[in-house]
């Protein structure tokens, strides 16, 4: 029994990290796979761990742009596949004329609330053509692979996915690892509360409504420091610089933009709080990494971050600038609550790991590859 997985559309991000991560372990040999067989970009290969089990192929067409791939897969893959016995998986949403599991990874397209932010550019049209083709691919998957019931439940408001599995995906707490350590804490002009928010600055993660509502605090006499990272996207940056430009005390707040993952620990553990307010998110992989720091999370309620997330964080409404106040305002005095909030959130981070995601992710792809040779 083999698995071939097709991850020529795996590059960089989440993406690569999480198969990265479920490569690392031999849970593929034994759940009975005798050989992983698997397409990706070289620079894509070249970071995935060498195993026994796994062999990795590549080609100048999958490393020559969109277009050179298409016909790579419809003329060289297509071929092998037919030649070659083997359960398809494609760790990010595509499709396969054989057999294959795909996985849900990307909510923006499937969400026309939050395509609408684009409307009529670039963007949307991208997400538009993004939407049928992942729709297209779910349809004719053997199976689809889910990171919460969330994903499910707006997949299914347009086509019910009979068969899939929730497997969420996991944290490595070697990288990100920080000892519980919240004193009560009189927050004044020399120590701020620290607010952070790492994500990249899009239409649909709401950066400048939470500049403007730590803006408002320090106005009303409180002491807050705000540290946004992240890359951004053009329309997404004009908006949070004008609201920079705006600021009463442009000191307390900063935007360094775009950093090295393996930097981020640091920010994590210099902070108080991590403050997050996308209103459009499959997973939420931040928070998790912020919660296996120790941080307590305020979040907003929007998609699946309560669904992930349970009652761990502080949630408010992202459209509301007086919700985020609200939510901010009900930790700065209350050291009793950080540490609760700490400790909760610590402890529900250990609930995940790669292993168990490895584990579950090739248990399942073997029980779906016994069902289809049956």
């Amino acid at each position: 029994m083999n698995l071939i997985i097709d991850a020529t559309n795996i590059k960089s991000g989440g993406g690569l990290t999480h198969l990265k991560e479920i490569l690392s372990f031999d849970f593929a040999l034994s759940s009975g796979y005798k050989k992983v067989i698997i397409f990706a970009p070289e620079k894509t290969l070249k970071k995935l761990p060498s195993k026994p089990w796994l062999q990795k192929n590549t080609h100048k067409w999958i490393n020559q742009g969109y277009l050179f791939l298409i016909i790579w897969k419809f003329f060289i893959f297509k071929r092998y596949i037919n030649k070659n016995e083997g359960l398809i998986f494609i760790p990010g949403t595509g499709y396969s004329p054989k057999p294959y599991v795909t996985m849900c990874r990307n909510l923006l397209p499937l969400e026309y609330s939050e395509i609408n932010r684009f409307f009529f550019s670039k963007e949307w049209i991208r997400l538009i053509v993004l939407r049928f083709f992942h729709f297209f691919s779910y349809k004719k998957a053997t199976s689809v692979i889910f990171l919460n019931n969330y994903c499910k439940k707006v997949v299914d408001k347009t086509l019910n996915v009979k068969s899939f599995s929730i497997i969420p995906h996991g944290i490595n707490d070697i990288k990100f690892n920080k000892n519980i350590d919240q004193k009560s804490i009189k927050y004044n002009i020399s120590r701020p509360l620290k607010l952070i928010y790492i994500s990249t600055v899009n239409l649909y993660k709401h950066q400048w409504r939470v500049v403007e509502a730590v803006d408002e605090l320090n106005k009303n006499g409180f002491f807050i420091d705000l540290t946004l990272i992240g890359d951004n996207q053009y329309d997404a940056l004009n908006l949070l610089n004008n609201k920079l430009n705006e600021l009463g005390n442009p000191k307390r707040i900063k935007y360094l933009g775009p950093k090295r993952h393996d930097e981020l620990q640091k920010f994590y553990c210099n902070s108080d709080v991590f403050i997050f307010a996308s209103t459009c998110e499959t997973f939420g992989m931040v928070i998790l990494e912020a919660m296996s720091c120790g941080l307590p999370v305020l979040s907003s309620k929007q998609s699946s971050m309560p669904s992930t997330f349970k009652d761990v964080p502080l949630y408010f409404d992202p459209f509301k600038i007086e919700s985020i106040k609200k939510s901010i305002k009900k930790i700065y005095n209350n050291p009793k609550l950080l540490l609760d909030m700490s400790e909760k959130s610590f402890s529900f981070s250990k609930n995940f790991s790669w292993k168990n995601t490895s584990e579950k992710t090739f248990v399942y792809l073997a029980s779906v590859s016994k069902f289809i040779k049956n």
